[in-house]
C-alpha cells in the first residue's frame, strides 16, 4: 500500500504458546497448529517462566479458568518486546466469564469444542499483528536513518557556510554555533526588531563598537553587512528577530535569533 502499511502475507509463521494442564488436550491443539507454526506447550504452572524466556511469542492459547484469567493479568502488567495476542478457550454461553476474560486482558475467544477454522482465523489475526509490528519497526528504523541524514546534511551545510564566510571576508569573520558564544562576556546589546526600519540603530551600534576596538574599515563593514543580511532574512521570513552583541577582548560577536519556519525552498540561492 503506497504511503501506508502493507497487508500481511498468509505464509508467515507464528510463535504460539499453548497453556494446557491436560497433556492430551495440549497435544491435540499442538497437532492442529504444528504443521505451519512454531508451537510450544506447557502447563499453567510453567507459563510465566516460558513467557519470560520467549519474548518472541506472538499468540497465547489458554483456558478461561481462574488460572487463565490471572495469567492474562500478569502478561498485561509486564512489558513485552512484542504484542502477545491472547485467545482463551471458553464456553461461549458463559457471558460473565467472557466479560471477566476481556477485562483481564484477553483479545478473543475460541468456543469449546474447538473448530479448526475458527482457530486458524485467530492465528491469522496474530499474523497480521506481528507483521504490522515488523513494518512499524522498519519504518521507525527508516525515520531514525532519515533524521541522521538530515542532521549530517545540516552539519555539512554549516561547515560550508563557515568556510565561505571566512573565505569571502579574508578570515576576518567567523561563523560559530550558538553554544560557542561565550557565557559571561560583556553583552553590549539585546534588542528585538519587528520592522526593517529599526535595523538602522543596530547597524550604527555595531559599527560604533567595531570602531572603538580600532577595527579597520573592511572588517567593520564585513560585520555590518553580515548582520544586516541576517536581520533581513529573519524579518522577512519570521516577522521578528532578536539581535544580541557581545564583546570579548578585541572580538565582537553578533547573533540573530528568530522562530520562523525558515526560508522557502524556491527562495534559496542556487549558489553562494
Amino acid at each position: 500500500m503506497p504511503g501506508g502499511l502493507d497487508l500481511v502475507s498468509d505464509n508467515l509463521f507464528v510463535n504460539i504458546l499453548v497453556v494446557e494442564d491436560l497433556a492430551l488436550a495440549g497435544q491435540a491443539l499442538r497437532h492442529l497448529l504444528d504443521e505451519e507454526h512454531l508451537v510450544v506447550t506447557c502447563p499453567s504452572a510453567q507459563a510465566q517462566a516460558v513467557l519470560r524466556g520467549r519474548p518472541d511469542l506472538q499468540l497465547l492459547l489458554a483456558r478461561s479458568s481462574v488460572d487463565g484469567l490471572e495469567l492474562c493479568r500478569q502478561i498485561r502488567r509486564e512489558p513485552r518486546a512484542h504484542y502477545l495476542y491472547i485467545v482463551l478457550l471458553a464456553d461461549p454461553t458463559d457471558r460473565h466469564r467472557l466479560a471477566q476474560a476481556l477485562s483481564s486482558g484477553a483479545d478473543a475467544f475460541v468456543a469449546i469444542p474447538v473448530e479448526v477454522s475458527e482457530l486458524q482465523a485467530h492465528v491469522k489475526v496474530a499474523q497480521r499483528i506481528a507483521d504490522l509490528e515488523r513494518q512499524l519497526e522498519d519504518r521507525a528504523r527508516q525515520l531514525v536513518q532519515t533524521q541522521q541524514h538530515l542532521l549530517n546534511a545540516e552539519r555539512e551545510k554549516r561547515v560550508f557556510y563557515r568556510e565561505v564566510l571566512q573565505a569571502v571576508t579574508g578570515d576576518r569573520l567567523h561563523l560559530v554555533e550558538a553554544g560557542q558564544v561565550p557565557v559571561g562576556h560583556h553583552e553590549l546589546m539585546d534588542i528585538s526588531l519587528s520592522d526593517m526600519t529599526e535595523m538602522r540603530s543596530v547597524r550604527s551600534r555595531v559599527r560604533q563598537e567595531a570602531q572603538q576596538l580600532h577595527w579597520n574599515g573592511d572588517r567593520t563593514e564585513d560585520l555590518v553587512v553580515a548582520a544586516c543580511e541576517a536581520m533581513t532574512n529573519g524579518l522577512r521570513h519570521a516577522g521578528e528577530v532578536r539581535c544580541q552583541l557581545w564583546k570579548d577582548r578585541d572580538r565582537l560577536m553578533f547573533r540573530v535569533t528568530d522562530r520562523g519556519r525558515g526560508m522557502p525552498s524556491p527562495e534559496l540561492p542556487a549558489f553562494v
